[in-house]
């Protein structure tokens, strides 16, 4: 760092969050849960930023298919130009805007006194603060349903804020405990012992080496309050095992929130000051999907949860004895769907559209991304958007139809439209209104399908 400051992307816009631009460090800003931006214009990888701290300037590269604006210029896609502190920067033309800001830091102020009362916590003689943290939070798309329990242990406010961070995490568990009876299931909130002598050591070097210690873990049963404040008071008593700093997100319901879906992560992401350093994290849990006998007379796991989780987050995934005790590999059920191995960079669709008035008949499953598709694609196109979720049943949809026909509109309709009768019924509508009709079908696998309907809002 030079004289005691940091860039940053400061927005101008309520709605998305701030960006950190450490020295030297190549950061993607675009459409993500950590930046909370949503316009589905901005590809996900928009732009690509570097800083230059002892110059005091950031390099700025447009990956993305749309325009982005530096100081009121067009940025070519794959063309790198030059911000300044003050520059403001627009990842789309008027719209997600940010400036650049050169921010100076006191190391002598109040953070430097706090980092020096803390300095004896080092690994080895760890004093750790009982202070736990507990939040009730919910997702954004159902904020007032609180079903996600977070307990912050000894939050570590010492970090560099402007380093990437690594994180380190598990599910709870059959991970880091296991229940002293022996049975599947605790008998009590009292029964539980660490999964193996290596955990306490395993996560205090962990913790040495820089990472972030995390644990995700579902727990559907916490239905009652006491069950809930016997389970958080089981939580405290195993990081006070632990000693060392941790984040513990239980998921308690069957939403977004719930393993293998990503919620959770997208709550550290929210949760997390530093940019997370992907390649480097990892996840570890029991719900891997091996198969019967994978180790000598082990049972198969009852879930491939905690394996699918990992890759929808994107982090590298071992199972405790992989991770733990070195075991090799153990062979595994594969998903019958994995969204990994679908195309993943931006593929903005483009297709041109008639100089004629004309209706589009979406056909396709259930959840095969027909109204996704819509959304992105033709609601900024000026086309009128039919479909029985609003209007119920099929004759007001004719009656909404023939409407908008009449009106020179454009149409879209956006029902299943699987029956041959039902495409032929609207085809013969746009022959009375001399109007052309195109059918855009949704090739979704059936399991494709299956994983939308699962994992969708």
């Amino acid at each position: 760092m030079t004289d005691d400051g940091m860039f940053e992307l400061e927005p101008l816009e309520n709605g998305i969050e701030p960006v950190v631009l450490p020295d030297s460090v190549q950061v993607v800003v675009g459409r993500d849960p950590s930046t909370k931006i949503r316009d589905v214009h901005c590809s996900r990888k928009q732009l690509t930023l570097s800083a230059d701290y002892k110059n005091k300037v950031v390099s700025v590269t447009r990956a993305g298919l749309c325009p982005s604006v530096l100081d009121g210029n067009i940025i070519e896609k794959g063309t790198t130009c030059t911000g300044q502190d003050q520059m403001i920067l627009e990842l789309l033309p008027g719209k997600l805007k940010y400036r650049i800001i050169w921010k100076k830091i006191n190391l002598f102020g109040k953070r430097r006194t706090t980092e020096t009362m803390d300095s004896n916590l080092n690994v080895s003689t760890k004093k750790v603060r009982s202070n736990f943290q507990w939040d009730k939070l919910g997702h954004r798309s159902t904020a007032s349903q609180k079903t996600l329990l977070r307990c912050l242990y000894h939050a570590d406010d010492s970090s560099n804020e402007l380093a990437p961070v690594k994180i380190a995490a598990f599910d709870l568990d059959g991970t880091i405990i296991k229940t002293k009876s022996g049975y599947v299931f605790p008998k009590g909130c009292d029964d539980w012992m660490l999964w193996d002598i290596k955990i306490k050591p395993t996560l205090k070097q962990l913790h040495k080496d820089g990472y972030k210690i995390v644990i995700f873990t579902n727990q559907a049963s916490l239905r009652s309050e006491s069950n809930v404040a016997n389970f958080k008071q089981k939580i405290e008593n195993i990081l006070k095992e632990v000693k060392l700093p941790v984040s513990v997100y239980i998921s308690t319901t069957y939403d977004v929130f719930r393993k293998p879906a990503p919620g959770m992560w997208y709550q550290l992401i929210d949760d997390t000051k530093q940019n997370i350093e992907m390649s480097g994290s990892f996840y570890v849990g029991d719900a891997a999907g091996r198969k019967d006998n994978w180790a000598p007379g082990k049972k198969k796991d009852f879930s491939m949860a905690d394996r699918l989780f990992a890759r929808n987050v994107g982090v590298t995934f071992f199972t405790p004895e992989e991770y733990f005790l070195d075991w090799k590999v153990a062979d595994y059920k594969q998903p019958s769907f994995d969204p990994n191995t679908l195309q993943t960079q931006d593929t903005d669709f483009t297709f041109n559209l008639s100089a004629q008035q004309e209706a589009i008949v979406m056909v396709g499953s259930p959840a095969s991304g027909k109204s996704q598709f819509v959304k992105n694609h033709l609601l900024n196109k000026n086309f009128a958007v039919i479909n029985m979720d609003t209007l119920k049943t099929w004759s007001k949809c004719k009656k909404e139809m023939e409407m908008f026909l009449r009106n020179k509109r454009n149409v879209v309709i956006d029902n299943t439209n699987l029956k041959a009768e039902r495409r032929k019924e609207i085809i013969n509508i746009c022959r009375q209104y001399n109007v052309q009709a195109r059918c855009f079908v949704m090739n979704s696998s059936l399991n494709h399908c299956l994983h939308n309907n699962k994992e969708r809002l």
